[in-house]
């Protein structure tokens, strides 16, 4: 791979680019943590809450798990983006806007809401800022 992980052979590609990052972030995407209940208004506010306590627990998590999520957008596996995309809304930053605008048009239905629901998300928080 070119970010120099090793990946064991035959193991599917998101499986193989997550083995390098830290078991909490490896933990939130094998679990998919409910990635529904991201783009569903009504949970939205749990999952929030669930991936803020995650965050909290020492500094720099933040920035990991955005780092990670932004290197992960570039998988073939559908899930992976969607979950990435949903973490993005969360950590994500404005200047992560052009990394997902090209899913928004994206052929894989999930994908595309999961990138127009993201790509709202840091808009509105650009503008409180």
């Amino acid at each position: 791979m070119a970010d120099g992980v090793d990946q064991p052979r035959g193991a599917p590609a998101a499986e193989q680019r997550l083995e390098a990052v830290p078991s909490w972030i490896e933990l939130l995407y094998k679990r998919g943590h409910g990635v529904r209940a991201f783009f569903n208004p009504l949970h939205m506010g749990l999952v929030h809450r669930f991936v803020d306590e995650k965050l909290a627990v020492e500094p720099g998590r933040r920035e990991e798990l955005r780092s990670c999520a932004l290197s992960a957008l570039s998988s073939d596996d559908a899930r992976t983006v969607v979950q990435s995309l949903a973490f993005l809304m969360f950590v994500g930053e404005a200047s992560d806007l052009p990394r997902v605008e090209p899913f928004a048009s994206s052929q894989n239905d999930r994908v595309r809401e999961a990138a127009t629901t993201c790509r709202f998300e840091l808009r509105r928080r650009a503008k409180r800022r």
